[in-house]
């Protein structure tokens, strides 16, 4: 698998909340950080089992067009690595935000073979072009883990920052699994009244994703 799934709670934001939706739910995640009980809480715009937010093209700074491969995105916080226990092969995960004049870009091994480097170290500091964004300076280098479900092949991924993603990943105790989901619910109902309320556990979204693949 490569990272932990263990107890953790998966809270989707509506898509369309209203005209004030990015601050409902950045209000939203910052309450949910403000409980000391939580283990750890990141915000993302996707996360394991749920694929990621899109795919785009990638090359090593100043190769040639047909280099490009094609490469998944996935925009993540600061937390988001450690949070989910995934292991760095080479430089840094997104301790701050990065500056915003010096884009910075997390990869995953299978990117950086693709882009030609022969260790996960050779990748930090480098330039790559990602779609049609301005060149991204590589920090870090993640092992490769199963985003999809174990039975997906691996595939190249790029990791991007963000503040306001709208997927939030819980960890709690064991024991506290059923206060944990009604005072979650309760927050959630708080800030988005009109919407229903969306969840699912980590382990069981990976439970039936394998037996959905299993069909097939």
């Amino acid at each position: 698998m490569g990272f932990g799934m263990e107890k953790t709670l998966i809270v989707s934001a509506p898509d369309n909340p209203g005209d004030d939706m990015q601050v409902r739910i950045q209000s939203f995640g910052n309450r949910l950080k403000d409980t000391n009980w939580f283990q750890s809480i990141s915000v993302s715009s996707a996360v394991p089992g749920k694929g990621y937010n899109y795919g785009t093209v990638c090359r090593k700074a100043g190769s040639p067009e047909d280099e490009n491969f094609e490469i998944k995105v996935t925009y993540i916080d600061t937390a988001f690595i450690d949070h989910y226990k995934i292991k760095l092969s080479a430089g840094n995960t997104f301790r701050n935000a990065p500056d915003p004049l010096s884009p910075k870009i997390m990869i995953n091994e299978a990117a950086a073979g693709l882009l030609g480097f022969n260790t996960a170290g050779e990748a930090i500091g480098q330039k790559i072009e990602l779609g049609s964004m301005e060149l991204q300076e590589v920090v870090g280098v993640i092992e490769d883990y199963h985003h999809a479900s174990l039975h997906s092949v691996i595939e190249p991924a790029a990791f991007l920052y963000t503040e306001t993603g709208n997927s939030f990943s819980i960890k709690y105790d064991a024991e506290q699994e059923s206060d944990v989901l009604a005072y979650v619910e309760s927050l959630y109902n708080e800030f988005f009244p009109l919407n229903a309320f969306e969840y699912v556990f980590l382990d069981q979204l990976f439970a039936d994703n394998y037996m959905e693949d299993k069909r097939f």
